[in-house]
């Protein structure tokens, strides 16, 4: 499913770019760049998506921003979608730092904001690429979504969740690993961090949020989806969410 097409921006009203960022070894990445609807934009977006699906069915999270004049970047990991190379961590680490780096000097040209948003397990992955690149790009703001910090936490939890795997919970520390996760406590300032978590998220679960937004320095601000499941927060209840999003990246400068 990783490399299925599933939907086409067009058929939703947006219109869109295919862009390849180049890596070494003649390797490419696939990535669409979606313009604000409004000239000049107040900044550029760079999306990191969950671990499922591909590019084709995660721009629907955020692909609206471009009507309140913001653009628009979202990237396929190695392995995914048309993205060269192999989905394994290391190779995704790398490919996350040539995309912030990519992606800062194109944006230099408009001298906009710079935003880094990360959903589920793209939320580790921006979070490492964040604090791997922060020496060389301006990075603006840091938006969390549904996610977490660390790996081995995760696969301990999701192994508690039945009676028979609860036995070997201590399995999740020793079977994942957290070389490519984010360096705790997350030291970031000054760029502020806005992290997003639903109460009910069946995927992640809430107190993962609270952790990840416990360990992280401010400038910081949480946001509580109450009822919200799993990367839906900025759809759910007649978008009302959507406001919270906006004030953020309105209230931004354009680098930190």
């Amino acid at each position: 499913m990783q490399n299925q097409k599933f939907y086409e921006p067009k058929d939703f009203g947006f219109k869109y770019e295919d862009v390849y960022i180049p890596q070494a070894n003649n390797k490419r990445l696939h990535a669409w760049f979606f313009s604000s609807i409004e000239k000049p934009a107040k900044g550029l977006i760079v999306y990191f998506h969950g671990n499922a699906e591909n590019i084709t069915t995660h721009f629907l999270s955020l692909a609206w921003i471009t009507r309140y004049n913001y653009d628009f970047l979202i990237w396929d990991y190695p392995g995914y979608g048309l993205s060269d190379g192999q989905a394994e961590k290391y190779a995704i680490r790398a490919a996350a730092s040539d995309v912030l780096k990519w992606a800062y000097q194109k944006n230099l040209e408009n001298k906009n904001k710079f935003v880094v948003y990360g959903a589920s397990l793209g939320g580790n992955i921006a979070l490492r690429a964040v604090q791997d690149v922060r020496q060389e790009v301006k990075i603006s703001g840091l938006i969390l979504e549904s996610t977490f910090l660390s790996y081995r936490s995760v696969a301990r939890d999701k192994l508690s969740d039945h009676w028979f795997t609860w036995l070997f919970q201590p399995l999740g520390w020793l079977l994942v690993s957290d070389a490519t996760a984010p360096d705790q406590p997350v030291q970031l300032s000054p760029i502020p961090v806005f992290v997003v978590h639903g109460n009910k998220d069946p995927v992640m679960p809430y107190k993962f949020g609270v952790d990840l937004f416990e360990k992280t320095s401010e400038p910081k601000k949480f946001l509580h989806i109450e009822g919200g499941g799993h990367i839906d927060s900025f759809f759910r209840d007649n978008y009302r969410h959507r406001p919270a999003l906006l004030e953020y990246l309105n209230g931004l400068s354009q680098s930190n």
